[in-house]
């Protein structure tokens, strides 16, 4: 294992064997990240080699042994990319929109009765100094909505669903596990997800099938994603999560999601 808060002593060259021949997996669980200052522009300039020579060994390893390739997670964590290839796969998604003009957004929001919902288009985690955020998925309300805002910065809005229950995969070298998480509120994670129960589902065929189609179509060996069961029963796709979470589960269900882990963890896709 290669921890990227140390540098590993390594050679790679013309002459040299090459390295990581033997493996049969890379589990890029989180990206390496130079975080050091550096004290002068030599130390800048070491820093930024260190990183560069880092992703040249790194990317001496197949595409294929990635769980994921790091350009294929980057690609597969854009919310309006997600969102088109999810309905081409077949998967139904909220109808949505991302924009800056606040026009455009008023039509949008008229048009579905303001009965709509704001999502961040990056992520829902703010860091800045010593302080960190949430930012959660929010219902919009005419009464306390100053749309001209929309113009500062663009916005994703999507149509808000009438849920019944929110669900949970994990999606590991071609196979899924289905969780549903049942009574929480409009974002699931608020109040550090407090009272919510676990249940593993099968889904209708036509998602499991559409969703598989979806993770071969961006590449990935492994994905989390979020759907929400609408009280008539339709599965939506809302969005992607490459390298997210699903061990917290683990303490709901008896291991299962570890079990399912594990059991998936070699199978070539």
């Amino acid at each position: 294992m290669i921890n990227s808060d140390d540098v590993p002593v390594f050679t790679i060259g013309s002459n040299q064997p090459k390295p990581f021949s033997d493996i049969d997996f890379l589990w890029y669980r989180r990206p390496f990240e130079n975080n050091a200052t550096p004290t002068s522009v030599g130390e800048k300039l070491r820093l930024a080699e260190i990183e560069e020579a880092m992703w040249n060994l790194m990317m001496q390893i197949p595409i294929h042994k990635w769980i994921n390739f790091p350009t294929h997670n980057w690609m597969a964590d854009k919310k309006a990319t997600q969102l088109m290839l999810a309905h081409d796969c077949g998967l139904l998604t909220p109808e949505w929109v991302i924009t800056n003009k606040v026009t455009e957004a008023k039509r949008f929001i008229e048009e579905h009765e303001w009965k709509c919902i704001l999502k961040p288009i990056d992520c829902g985690y703010v860091t800045h100094g010593e302080q960190s955020w949430h930012i959660y998925t929010n219902e919009l309300k005419s009464s306390d909505t100053n749309l001209s805002l929309i113009g500062l910065c663009p916005t994703l809005i999507q149509k808000r669903l009438e849920k019944a229950f929110d669900v949970r995969t994990v999606y590991l070298n071609g196979s899924t596990l289905f969780i549903g998480l049942y009574g929480g509120p409009l974002d699931v994670r608020r109040n550090e997800m407090e009272h919510i129960q676990y249940q593993i589902l099968e889904p209708p065929s036509s998602v499991a099938e559409g969703y598989i189609h979806l993770m071969r179509k961006n590449g990935l060996r492994f994905c989390t994603s979020d759907f929400v069961v609408t009280k008539d029963g339709s599965w939506f796709f809302l969005e992607n999560n490459p390298n997210g979470q699903w061990v917290w589960m683990d303490e709901f269900l008896e291991y299962s999601a570890s079990n399912f882990f594990f059991a998936n963890l070699d199978v070539q896709p």
